[in-house]
């Protein structure tokens, strides 16, 4: 059965109209990039900005041998990154926001949250995340079974225990995580505390991760 002539404009007519609409919606798309900080052990993006960052609420820690470090603590939890940006030896980075006599670190931070840096003077420039440090209290005693129970609970498999684990001093386990295919090496060991004169009081074990961010390269700075 053969179409009406108008019918048939009209059907064209249309099909036409919503592709147009989905090829504009395509080019119009936002970027959709994810450079979210993952709050989870085994989980990284190597696509993480220091906006991101500092959206997420990680904030200025230290700067141990100019390295800058940003860190956001949740109870028992922290993560740790190391921010490193690279100007052109033209780029003048000014010094917005120094902590002064009149100023506590606190103040500075809360007045600008990119401390040490001035986000309006560093775009364009390069940074690179490269090192992360997650970090969990567990407790005051620790054995291997509860160390294999968190890491499975966080959907990790323990390769390895390394030699010499002792319920008294932690030890090293090897743990690889199937969905990004990585091997991390984990660390228990006893995070000492002092009182005010310098004495040792009760410890924690600590579960943490140091390493490297796999996959990394420079990106130019530029707030999406």
């Amino acid at each position: 059965m053969a179409f009406p002539k108008n019918q048939f404009l009209f059907v064209v007519a249309l099909g036409a109209t919503v592709l147009l609409v989905l090829t504009l919606n395509g080019l119009q798309r936002p970027n959709t990039v994810d450079r979210s900080p993952h709050w989870h052990p085994f989980e990284v993006n190597s696509a993480l900005t220091l906006e991101a960052l500092v959206e997420d609420g990680y904030r200025f820690a230290a700067a141990p041998c100019g390295q800058v470090q940003f860190i956001k603590t949740v109870g028992d939890n922290s993560i740790q990154y190391e921010v490193e940006i690279t100007c052109p030896i033209e780029a003048e980075i000014s010094s917005c926001d120094k902590v002064s006599e009149e100023k506590t670190l606190e103040e500075t931070i809360a007045k600008n949250p990119y401390y040490p840096f001035c986000i309006n003077d560093i775009q364009g420039c390069k940074e690179i995340i490269s090192w992360r440090l997650y970090h969990l209290k567990l407790g005051k005693t620790i054995d291997s079974l509860k160390i294999i129970q968190l890491v499975e609970s966080f959907g990790g498999y323990v390769r390895s225990i390394g030699n010499g684990w002792t319920t008294a001093t932690g030890g090293n386990v090897l743990v690889y995580y199937a969905p990004n295919e990585l091997l991390f090496y984990c660390l228990i060991q006893k995070e000492y505390e002092v009182d005010s004169l310098g004495n040792p009081i009760d410890s924690t074990f600590v579960f943490s991760i140091a390493d490297r961010i796999p996959n990394l390269a420079p990106k130019p700075i530029i707030v999406e």
